[in-house]
């Protein structure tokens, strides 16, 4: 168990050994990321935004806050301070998949659950109301968006993460938290 405060993802460690292949150890890596937010910054932001982000996020953007287009997942991961609710900043995105921008998350079910480790179609896609109200955290890259679902809570406060294929609208593959999602677009599995 981590002490209160410590950091439960390793990021900076993850961040570099997504690049190191086997021919370059992490340390011979420069740091690919940005410069990290600070907590002050980021508790204007949850104010700005009207929430506490979640726990594996906030930690990312402690040690990078953001991760530049060239980067491995082929995304840009925004910088706290441009991250928004995809209906501000991207409402041609959230009216084409979600309910009307004005209108309120759809309730979950009492009891409601999703087996995350259960093969996903991702033509078969739940949820499609909630996108006007989920956190946008990286560009829609030719055709591809990362988003968190704060209506989603899953293990130790994580939000949910989505990986939304956007040009096709075929879908996307919901994750436990954005640890998770960043794991599996290492793995290149999303895209």
């Amino acid at each position: 168990m981590n002490p209160p405060g410590a950091s439960r993802h390793p990021w900076a460690d993850r961040l570099r050994a997504a690049y190191a292949g086997p021919y370059m150890s992490p340390d011979e890596l420069d740091w690919l990321g940005m410069f990290p937010a600070d907590e002050a910054e980021i508790r204007r932001q949850e104010q700005r935004l009207g929430r506490l982000l979640p726990p594996s996020y906030r930690e990312f953007l402690l040690v990078s806050n953001g991760w530049d287009q060239q980067s491995f997942t082929s995304l840009h991961l925004l910088p706290i301070a441009d991250v928004g609710w995809t209906r501000d900043v991207a409402p041609h995105l959230a009216h084409r998949w979600g309910a009307p921008l004005d209108a309120p998350a759809p309730e979950l079910p009492i009891g409601y659950s999703f087996d995350y480790d259960a093969p996903q179609d991702p033509n078969d896609f739940e949820l499609v109301d909630h996108v006007p109200h989920t956190l946008q955290i990286s560009e829609d890259v030719e055709g591809h968006v990362y988003l968190l679902n704060p209506h989603v809570i899953t293990d130790g406060g994580e939000w949910e993460a989505w990986y939304l294929d956007t040009l096709f609208e075929s879908g996307g593959v919901r994750l436990r938290s954005f640890w998770h999602l960043m794991e599996r677009a290492f793995q290149g599995e999303l895209h």
